[in-house]
């Protein structure tokens, strides 16, 4: 018996290193585009502009998601992870004709760049989460999760470079090339028959499930505080001049992949809630010294909070969600999870630049670090009363 648990309880199978090296491939693809604010910027936009520009072409993304969720549950994930590849190249490919910042034109190319994402991100997520034993899923995720961080890092830095030897042009035409690389590597990857064939997995049910909705809650303002660093860390480093991109996101990445390879199994001897709770308050600590950030050594420190918050905080709420959802709404549920980040980039990404507008980079950072502590302390009050309600049941 002991030698047939070791196997079942195996982490780094065939699988599961076929979709890491997937999602490293198109995490590395989408990481570049941590740049796209200083492109549009380039091209004539101010803050304001890029954030409806971001926030308005991350509608595809979210348009998909809730569909996606039902679609992974019926008929598989691997379909959907190879059409998100193909949407991603040719979406890619179209930024080589974006001239202007103005008009609908940028919104279109980012809108559907945005479904790629939405596509590519569901479905290879919910494929994590199905390769990783259920009895090491925190630990298994955390590390399956560092093929999504890894690129975070490679990302700043190649984007850097990319953009110093060729420009803009260079870096779409390698983000392609790394999506398609990602294509191959998913098409290597065998898929078990889906879970929940012929049924439809209902999404009001699945959001409405109260074991999940602290999590809905936590998981928003996690991915309003992301959508800051994403989408307007190059305008403020282009502003102050204080470090790069690519060296915040080397230490943040690093940061949080160092955490997930060293303590992947940490948060389950402190308690899984109980370390999500302290990644949201590092997380908003990072925003807090970023907003007064005036050297390199505080945009470090700056980088190392906020990557100790993301490293943990991530691969505990997908386990948590895929723990607490039922094996057959799976997919719905992951994605409603990562339906947070679109709807985030929609809502925080014009708020986030109207605030720069309004009170400066200073008071948006302290702005987005009081919703992501006050939601903590939130989820861990909403998360009690939620598991004493279903004990007393």
């Amino acid at each position: 018996m002991q030698p047939q648990l070791a196997h079942k309880e195996s982490l780094l199978t065939r699988q599961f290193n076929l979709a890491f090296i997937s999602s490293m491939f198109y995490g590395i693809s989408f990481a570049v585009f941590v740049h796209i604010g200083g492109f549009f910027v380039g091209l004539g936009a101010d803050e304001p502009r890029v954030g409806v520009i971001l926030g308005l072409g991350s509608v595809g993304g979210l348009l998909v998601r809730p569909a996606l969720g039902s679609w992974l549950d019926r008929f598989g994930r691997k379909r959907f992870a190879l059409l998100g590849a193909v949407v991603k190249i040719g979406s890619t490919l179209l930024f080589l004709t974006v001239s202007g910042a103005g008009g609908l034109w940028p919104i279109a190319v980012t809108f559907v760049h945005g479904i790629s994402e939405g596509l590519l991100y569901t479905s290879m997520a919910t494929v994590g989460a199905d390769v990783v034993p259920a009895s090491r899923r925190t630990e298994g995720l955390a590390l399956f999760g560092v093929s999504g961080q890894a690129p975070l890092a490679i990302g700043g830095v190649l984007g850097d470079l990319l953009i110093r030897l060729g420009g803009f042009n260079l870096l779409f035409w390698v983000s392609a090339a790394l999506a398609l690389a990602a294509l191959v590597a998913i098409s290597l990857i065998e898929e078990p028959a889906p879970r929940n064939a012929g049924a439809r997995s209902r999404l009001v049910q699945v959001l409405a499930r109260p074991k999940l909705r602290p999590l809905w809650a936590v998981a928003f303002a996690f991915s309003m505080a992301l959508n800051v660093f994403f989408v307007f860390l190059r305008t403020f480093v282009d502003e102050t001049g204080v470090g790069s991109v690519g060296l915040f996101f080397v230490v943040y990445s690093g940061t949080a992949i160092t955490l997930r390879i060293v303590g992947p199994r940490l948060p389950d001897m402190l308690g899984v809630e109980r370390t999500l709770v302290g990644t949201q308050a590092m997380l908003s600590a990072g925003l807090v010294v970023l907003a007064f950030t005036a050297s390199v050594p505080m945009l470090v420190v700056a980088a190392v909070f906020s990557g100790v918050g993301h490293g943990y905080a991530f691969p505990i709420i997908l386990s948590l969600v895929t723990s607490r959802a039922r094996d057959a709404d799976r997919g719905m549920a992951i994605s409603l999870f990562l339906l947070m980040f679109p709807i985030a980039a929609l809502v925080g990404g014009p708020i986030s630049g109207y605030l720069i507008a309004a009170i400066g980079y200073k008071g948006m950072f302290l702005s987005f670090a009081a919703l992501v502590a006050v939601m903590g302390f939130v989820f861990m009050r909403w998360d009690m009363r939620v598991a004493k309600t279903v004990v007393s049941v």
